[in-house]
This record gives structure tokens, C-alpha cells and sequence, in this order.
């Protein structure tokens, strides 16, 4: 079944491929049956000359044709206007009924010998000639060329509707590709014609292009009205085409004033309605950073393919020096804006597309502003054409260039360098603790792309950066302290994720890792060092006090060994001891406090919450906390009054905040930090913790640390 269904898009594109052909061949052998002159003719300075002549026609090259005709028989006078193009260029319908009328007297006349008369300077002659059909290889290329991209259209159009057919925006993207193509087919004829085709005939082909041109319109409007998001109900689609087709049936039968309200206002009209659809369309989809993505190659591409199908046509003849283009090869641009709607429409690789759309942007906004500015310079101080575009270009290149970096950079956003991160990436790297590297991290990755959240990715995650869901997220690869992440909506769903955020993050965390492989092996060159130190306390100083305590008589100096052996064993397991909970450091603080108070004989007011958080605290972390809260009691035993002595520890957050509360032997004089609480406060600011002391008159004297686990 599945196999059935995948062939059902290759047989419709197969089948829509055969009827593209079939009307190839149809035009071919019309355009062939048509009789030629064998002379080519074009039109310079308001008349007709002869630019090439077949072998054995007497006529000179440049030479002006004045008329055709048969022996004896009145001549035809020729007029340039007999070899225009696109009959769509005369304003009234009179003046189109009296070009398809000479054309059919032409056609008419070349079905036999025709006689032509030409002069040249102050010779002149006459000529009889048989016109012949041509074979396909004879057509000119502007045939070939309109019917390639008409076909083009169409399957485009058709092809992204088969990868969506159920989606109304894809089966109206179909529908305008397929009038594309009937409204190409007709100028492939007639501007192939050589110089005439029957009246009638030529009127409806002129009527076919018409009709393609109002459906195209109509569908261009009915596509904007459902992409990317549907505006109104899908029957509603339909109002498009019922309220054009009958402007079409009025110019078809001639019942509008003229050209203007039979073709170019309704063609203006439906242009503007799209684009007025477009930015509708572009307001429903803020936040949606995909919808955005494609409906700017939507409109875009209608922007550029119009823009440049204007520039070449009516800029060429304003410039001057710029040769007209055919309109044959110059209706191949709306080609253009056929590809950026089938990029949109299909959303193909559009992270890839999406930078590049404003970048052609600001390059047409040069190109018409060169346009603009030299049109100012003709029309407002009457320059020569030549001087005027030089002018023109040197202006708009002061102009354009500032104008365009600072639009980039509003536009796309100003990319932070790789070099940029270097602090942070090893700020990360010297962080001790695993959980603040992990989130150290997290806060680069939110400050580089600023994503809309940051979730985890299941393990074990990509081997590198990726894209993903058409570039509305981004996968940022595990390392050592950090899961797999996704990061969803760049830019909180203002732009998506490109190729250049993937290269970007796999060297972030390149560089990552290398920093944290030269910090490790630092941080193992000093442990091993420490290892050394502490193994040589151990061995000569321990044993030293160990045989003190043994052997000694005296009882205060025992109790000075014992606190210095005490000491040992913290400096040794913060050189070299292994990591604790914060549990058990304050169970083995309360136990060795409450022997010491009893010792002393003071009483201990233990107060800690029963259930504190894991915390894991590094060896390092362990034996700071257990020197402040040694020295903390010492000095309330050694200093204070008679009394209990209170210890409170709680959490306030992040932070441990731990008190000792103590008498003094005077309220009258308060409590000084004297060396040992000086030299505890350096030990906990360089944890980023603080130590503080009331000093206000008190009967109770309290000090207070904070430490960030």
C-alpha cells in the first residue's frame, strides 16, 4: 500500500509532464505551418530594416522595407508597429482591431510570392520572395525559452502540491503555476511569429494570455489568502476568481473602455491585494519564526521577479545605455519569483534561505535606487544619459554601502564572533563545581542565541551541533558536564537556526572541551602535587605529634598537641580528602562541638532543620566549613562569658547561612574581629561567601557566615 501511494506523486507529475509536451508539440507545429519572409527584420529608428537576408534574396543588409504586396496588386505599406510584440502595448481597442486587421491582410499575403520593396540611401528596388514555413530547429530561441519556463511553472506549482496535497496554500500555489503556463503559451506563438499571423487567431492567443494572467492573479491572491496560515474559511478561496473572471469576459469582448480597465488595472489590483494579503499574513505569524521564514520568500520573490521584470523593461529604455531585453526573455523573471514561491510554499531548507532573503532584498533596493536616482538626474537637471548613470552609480555607492551594513546588521542581527567567548569559555572552565559548569553553560547558550526555552535531549544525544524541525530548534551535542540540550526559537522565535549557528556551537564546544582537558590536566598536576605535601604532613609532622601526645605528662601540653593534630587532619583532608554531604559535615561539626562544650562545661543550643537538601560538597568546601566552625567555637569558649552557646544553621536558597551565638563577659565593650575571624573571612570570600559580626551593645555576642553551595 505504501508503495502505491509514493508511486501516485511520480505518475501525476509523469502525466502532467505528457500534457506539457503535447502542448509543445501543438505550438511547435502552428508556429512551424506560419509562413516567413526570408528576411529578418527588426525595427530601428521608427522604421523596418532588414537585418539578415536568406542566400539568393537580392536585398541589401540595413536597407528600410517600405512595403509587401503581389504583383499587380496595391502594396502594403510596413509600420513598425506591424512587428511589435505584445499587442497588450496599444492603450484602446480600436487601435488592437486595426493591428489584428493588417495582420490578417500580412498573413494573408505571404501565403504566396510576395514582392518587397526596400531603399537604402538613394537606391531603392523591389524583390519578389516566397515566404516558406520553418522547421523547430529554425525557431528562434525566445520560443523555446517561454515555453521552458511556462512548463516549469506548472510542474514546480503541481510538485509542491503533491508533497502537501491536502494543504490549500499548495493546492492554490498548483493553480497559479498552471495558469502560468496557459498565459505563457500564447506569447510563445505570436512573438515567434515573424511578422504576422492570421487576425482572429492572434486575438485569441492575445485572449488565452489574458485569461492565464487574470487566473494567475487570482490565485496569487487565494495563496496569500491560505499560506501560511488560513485567513478565511476554504470556500471563501473561491471570491478571487469569480470577481475577476467576468473582468476578464469584458476585455475579451471588448466591453471595457479600454486596455486599462480590461487588463492592467484588474492585474495592478490583484497584485496589490496580494501584497496587502501578504503583510496580513506577515502580522498573524509574528512569533511563529518558520511561518515567517517561508511567507518572506513569498514575498520576496513576488517583490524581486516584478521588480526586475519592471527594471528591465521600463529601466532599460530610461537609462539609455542599457540595451531593452525582449519581453519574451523578460517575462522569464517572473520564473524567479516562481522559485522563491515554491521555496516558501515548500519550505524547503529555509534556514538556509532565510539570510539570504534579506540580502537580495537590499540588493534590489540598490538596483532601483541606481534606477531612481538616474531618472532624477535626466528628467530634473537634463543630463545626458551617460553622464547621469555615472553619476548616479558614484552617488548611490556612497549612499548604498553604509546604508546596507547597517541594514544587515538591523536585519539579521549582529553574530557574536567566536573570539568573543573565549572569557566565558574559561570562566566555565575554571568553575570547580560540575552542576555550576553545567549551568554556566546554559547561560552562554541563552546569551549567544537568546532561545525561546532549553530543554534536555534523550541520551545520548547527537555526536554534533544539528538542526532540527526545519530549523525551528537547535541540538547542542553532550560534553562532559552538560546533557544533550535543545534549544527551541532562536531569538525567542524571531529567526531560525542557520548553518552558521551549528558551525558556530560545534566550535564552542571544541574549544570547550580543550579548555577543560588543559584545565584537568592542571588541576591533576597540582592534585598530585597536594598528594605529595599531604603524604610528607602525614609521614613526618603526624607522626611527631602523635609521639608528643603519647609520651608527654603534661596536661595542657596534651590538649595543644591534640587541637594541632586536629588541625593536621583538616589541612590533610582538605589537601587530599575526599568530598562529603552537607549533612555530615554539620553531624561531625555538632559531635566535636558538643564535646568540646562539655569539656568546657558550657551548654550546646544545637538548632539545624532534620531535613536538609543533599548538597555535595567538594573536600576543599568541607574543610573551610570545618575550620569556621571550629574557630567559631573557640573563640566563643575562650572569649565569652559563662552561658550556653547557641549554633544555628539554616538554608536561605543557594546559600548556607551558619551563626554562633555567644555571652559576653561585658556589654559595655563590644566584640572585635581579631585575627582568626579576619583570616575565616578571606577563607570564605575566596568561595564567594561572607562572615559577619554584630557589633552593636548586646548581652550576646553573634557572628554569622554565608556560604554558596
Amino acid at each position: 500500500m505504501s508503495i502505491a501511494r509514493s508511486a501516485v506523486p511520480a505518475r501525476t507529475l509523469v502525466m502532467l509532464l505528457a500534457l506539457n509536451l503535447l502542448a509543445w508539440v501543438w505550438a511547435t507545429r502552428v508556429i512551424c505551418a506560419v509562413p516567413v519572409l526570408p528576411l529578418q527584420l527588426k525595427v530601428e529608428a521608427a522604421a523596418v530594416r532588414v537585418a539578415a537576408a536568406s542566400t539568393g534574396v537580392d536585398v541589401p543588409v540595413g536597407a528600410e522595407v517600405l512595403s509587401l504586396g503581389r504583383a499587380g496588386e496595391a502594396p502594403i505599406a510596413l509600420l513598425a508597429s506591424d512587428l511589435i510584440e505584445e499587442p497588450d502595448y496599444f492603450d484602446t481597442y480600436p487601435e488592437m482591431a486595426a493591428f489584428f486587421g493588417r495582420q490578417s491582410q500580412f498573413a494573408a499575403l505571404l501565403q504566396g510570392p510576395t514582392v518587397v520593396r526596400w531603399s537604402k540611401g538613394g537606391d531603392s528596388g523591389s524583390v519578389t520572395v516566397v515566404p516558406a514555413g520553418r522547421s523547430p530547429a529554425e525557431l528562434p530561441l525566445v520560443y523555446w525559452f517561454q515555453l521552458a519556463y511556462g512548463s516549469l511553472s506548472c510542474l514546480i506549482g503541481c510538485w509542491v502540491w503533491l508533497l502537501r496535497p491536502t494543504d490549500w496554500g499548495t493546492r492554490m500555489f498548483a493553480i497559479t503555476g498552471s495558469c502560468f503556463m496557459v498565459a505563457t503559451l500564447g506569447p510563445a506563438i505570436y512573438s515567434a511569429r515573424g511578422l504576422a499571423l492570421p487576425g482572429e487567431f492572434f486575438r485569441l492567443l492575445s485572449s488565452l494570455n489574458h485569461l492565464g494572467a487574470i487566473l494567475f492573479g487570482a490565485g496569487l491572491i487565494a495563496l496569500m489568502l491560505s499560506y501560511p496560515r488560513p485567513l478565511v474559511r476554504p470556500r471563501w478561496l473561491a471570491a478571487p476568481f469569480l470577481f475577476y473572471l467576468p473582468t476578464f469576459a469584458l476585455d475579451a469582448l471588448r466591453l471595457a473602455p479600454n486596455q486599462d480597465w480590461g487588463m492592467r488595472l484588474p492585474i495592478l489590483s490583484q497584485m496589490l491585494l496580494a501584497i496587502g494579503f501578504g503583510c496580513w499574513q506577515w502580522w498573524q505569524a509574528r512569533g511563529d519564526a518558520l511561518g515567517r521564514a517561508a511567507l518572506r520568500w513569498v514575498l520576496l520573490s513576488t517583490l524581486v521577479g516584478c521588480g526586475l521584470f519592471v527594471f528591465v523593461t521600463v529601466g532599460s529604455s530610461l537609462l539609455g545605455s542599457l540595451p531593452p531585453i525582449p519581453q519574451g526573455y523578460a517575462l522569464g523573471l517572473f520564473l524567479v519569483m516562481y522559485i522563491g514561491l515554491a521555496l516558501g510554499v515548500g519550505r524547503y531548507r529555509l534556514f538556509d534561505l532565510d539570510r539570504w532573503a534579506y540580502r537580495v532584498l537590499i540588493w534590489v533596493a540598490g538596483a532601483f535606487l541606481v534606477l531612481l536616482l538616474d531618472a532624477a538626474l535626466i528628467a530634473g537637471m537634463h543630463l545626458a544619459p551617460d553622464s547621469a548613470l555615472a553619476i548616479a552609480l558614484l552617488a548611490s555607492g556612497w549612499l548604498y554601502f553604509p546604508l546596507r551594513q547597517w541594514l544587515l546588521v538591523r536585519l539579521l542581527g549582529a553574530r557574536r564572533p567566536l573570539e568573543d567567548a573565549l572569557g566565558d569559555i574559561v570562566a566555565l572552565a575554571l568553575l570547580p563545581e560540575t552542576a555550576a559548569r553545567a549551568h554556566r553553560w546554559q547561560a552562554l547558550l541563552k546569551e549567544v542565541f537568546a532561545p525561546a526555552n532549553i530543554v534536555p535531549l534523550p541520551e545520548p544525544g547527537p555526536p554534533t551541533a544539528g538542526i532540527l524541525d526545519e530549523g525551528l530548534a537547535l541540538a547542542v551535542p553532550a560534553h562532559s558536564d552538560s546533557p544533550a540540550l535543545r534549544l527551541n526559537l532562536r531569538d525567542s522565535g524571531r529567526a531560525l537556526f542557520g548553518p552558521e549557528d551549528v558551525r558556530f556551537t560545534d566550535n564552542l564546544i571544541s574549544l570547550l572541551r580543550q579548555t577543560q582537558l588543559q584545565q584537568d590536566r592542571l588541576r591533576a598536576a597540582a592534585q598530585a602535587e597536594r598528594q605529595r605535601l599531604a603524604q610528607d604532613l602525614h609521614d613526618d609532622l603526624g607522626s611527631r605529634l602523635l609521639m608528643l601526645i603519647h609520651r608527654t605528662r603534661d596536661g595542657e601540653l596534651t590538649g595543644i598537641a591534640r587541637e594541632a593534630m586536629a588541625d593536621l587532619r583538616s589541612i590533610l583532608s582538605a589537601i587530599d580528602g575526599p568530598g562529603c554531604t552537607l549533612t555530615d559535615v554539620l553531624a561531625n561539626g555538632r559531635a566535636e562541638a558538643s564535646a568540646r562544650c562539655e569539656a568546657a562545661g558550657r551548654a550546646l543550643h544545637w538548632r539545624v532543620g532534620e531535613e536538609l537538601p543533599f548538597y555535595w560538597l567538594s573536600s576543599h568546601t568541607r574543610s573551610v566549613l570545618e575550620r569556621c566552625l571550629r574557630e567559631l567555637l573557640t573563640n566563643a569558649l575562650k572569649h565569652g562569658a559563662e552561658g550556653p552557646i547557641g549554633i544555628e544553621a539554616a538554608l536561605d536558597g543557594e546559600r548556607l547561612r551558619l551563626a554562633v551565638n555567644n555571652p559576653l563577659v561585658s556589654a559595655d565593650r563590644p566584640w572585635e574581629m581579631g585575627r582568626g575571624l579576619r583570616g575565616l573571612a578571606r577563607r570564605l570570600g575566596a568561595l564567594g561567601g561572607q562572615l559577619h559580626m554584630d557589633r552593636q551593645h548586646s548581652p550576646l555576642a553573634r557572628v554569622e557566615l554565608e556560604l554558596p553551595l
